[in-house]
């Protein structure tokens, strides 16, 4: 295995991750005020007054492509990482995460114009493959330790995962419920890709 390669592409998913994270769940907090934001400004107009909503339009869309793009450059981490790592075994279970890592950047492309139960059970679809992937990883016998660590960790998370996009299917408070889940995911997910960046000497 290349080292060098390896440290620096671990790193530049760890950097993903961590970015993805953070946006996204700042995300849905600025849908909410957005809609928010609306709801005020329906009620204003029917007085005759009312303030404009774009600034979190705005808002939105900027995290939408934040959200975007570092989903994308943890799908491009993958792709390198997986003809990096030594074996058939970690590369293959690299190889899981990364194919659900593109179905789920081809889905957030699809949130921002659909939405309803096709994306959630995608979601699902997603969360499955990133559990068969890193229960692959934290075995594989030619990853390093702390990346077997790291890979336990998303294991758990992807888990977590899952139980908040079913949830996530249920009307209202679903969304609630699922959200409050996915913050536990994401921190399990920063905590574990950085245990998986860890320097190889």
């Amino acid at each position: 295995m290349n080292v060098q390669l390896y440290n620096k592409t671990t790193k530049t998913i760890f950097l993903a991750v961590l970015v993805l994270a953070i946006a996204s769940i700042i995300q849905p907090l600025t849908n909410l005020l957005g809609g928010f934001q609306s709801s005020v400004n329906e009620v204003s107009g029917a007085f005759g007054g009312g303030s404009s909503g774009g600034f979190y339009v705005v808002l939105q869309w900027i995290f939408n492509i934040v959200v975007l793009g570092s989903t994308c450059l943890f799908v491009w981490g993958l792709f390198n990482l997986k003809s990096i790592v030594d074996g058939p075994e970690a590369q293959g279970a690299v190889n899981l995460v990364f194919i659900a890592a593109a179905v789920n950047f081809l889905a957030e492309l699809l949130g921002l114009f659909l939405g309803g139960i096709l994306l959630g059970l995608i979601g699902i679809a997603v969360a499955v493959l990133y559990i068969i992937g890193y229960s692959k990883m934290k075995v594989a016998p030619t990853l390093p330790e702390p990346a077997k660590q790291g890979a336990n960790l998303l294991f758990v998370g992807a888990i977590l995962q899952v139980v908040a996009a079913v949830i996530g299917l249920i009307p209202v408070i679903g969304g609630i419920l699922g959200f409050l889940i996915c913050i536990a995911v994401f921190v399990l997910y920063i905590i574990g890709w950085k245990k998986v960046s860890t320097p190889v000497a």
